[in-house]
Parts: C-alpha cells; structure tokens; sequence
C-alpha cells in the first residue's frame, strides 16, 4: 500500500456577528465541537483514523479517502462562513502519484454519506479549494468548486509545491450570503 499521510486539524466558523464556532475538530488534542468526523472513502484500499487525524491513500490510483461529518451543521441563517484546514504534514515524495486523480478537497457539502456517495464529486451542492493531479489540469493546480463537480474556477497564486506540501499548510475559505469567496493559504 502506498501510503499518503496527512495529519488534519478543521475548523468551522460562521462570519456573523456572533462568530459562532459550529464545527472545531482537531483530532483529539482538545475538546471538539459540533458533529464528529467519519471516515470517507470509495471502498478502494484507503484509509483515514478520524480518533487521530491521518488520512493514509492505497496505491489504487482511483482510491478517495478523507473525512467528513456524521451529522449536517445549519449555516442558513448566517451571513456566510468561514473554514480553516489545518495539514500539519504530508508524507508524500510526488505531486502527481500522492494527489491522485480525485484531487484533495477541502470544503462542504450537505452529504454525510460515508460511501463514495459522500465524496465532493459525488455529492450535492460542493463548494471548497481542490488541489489536482495532472489527471485534470497541470500537477498541483489549485481550483475551487463551487456549485457542482465539474464547475471549477481557477485559482490565482503560486501552486502548492512538494515541500510546502510535505511540511504542513493551512487553507481557508470564506463563503458569503452574497455568493462572494475569498481563499488563502500558506
């Protein structure tokens, strides 16, 4: 099994006045809110430990494998909302063979199937920061979802790097009721 180690840390923050905190999971180094994380996966040799934050892909270059919530979080009534991914480090040696050919997502949707129905280009209504492999576009392009899986926008900035990809980063996404966006990372 190949594996592609990554050690995640998600937060989940409304952007209203309240700043209300609906989702913080940081794999158990502290007190958690919101609904707990499952494993995601197609059922192709993945793995993900959501007790510890790894997530661990199989050589099967159609394996998809992550995280997502066991329950829906209600954001309707918010003025938009803000996530932060934190990667605290990848055990990856290659662009184009770790990010596979389902990409890295980070974002929502409303499924919390834990079948390859859950996946961000299976379920209903995404929107987040995909990184691809050049199964798509050139290795390591950065893009957001929005709205359906074959609707992606392309990203300005620098694309990631293998290094800055093996020593952590964090990426964060505010969506607004306005259906604006912002995106950084670091």
């Amino acid at each position: 099994m190949k594996k592609v180690a990554c050690i995640t840390a998600v937060c989940l923050c409304m952007a209203s006045l309240a700043q209300a905190v609906l989702v913080d999971n940081d794999f158990g180094t502290g007190t958690d809110t919101g609904p707990a994380f499952q494993q995601l996966s197609n059922g192709n040799g993945g793995s993900s430990y959501p007790a510890t934050g790894v997530i661990a892909n199989s050589s099967t270059i159609s394996d998809a494998t992550g995280f997502n919530t066991t329950g829906t979080v209600d954001a309707s009534g918010e003025e938009g909302f803000t996530i932060t991914w934190t990667v605290s480090s990848c055990d990856i040696d290659d662009l184009d063979a770790d990010i596979w050919y389902n990409g890295w997502f980070f974002g929502v949707t409303t499924s919390t199937d834990s079948s390859a129905s859950g996946l961000w280009n299976n379920a209903p209504n995404p929107v987040g920061v995909l990184i691809e492999s050049d199964s798509y576009e050139p290795s390591g392009d950065w893009h957001l979802v929005a709205g359906h899986k074959n609707t992606r926008y392309a990203l300005s900035g620098s694309q990631p790097t293998l290094a800055s990809l093996q020593d952590g980063f964090a990426i964060t996404l505010t969506v607004n009721s306005h259906d604006t966006y912002t995106v950084s990372s670091n």
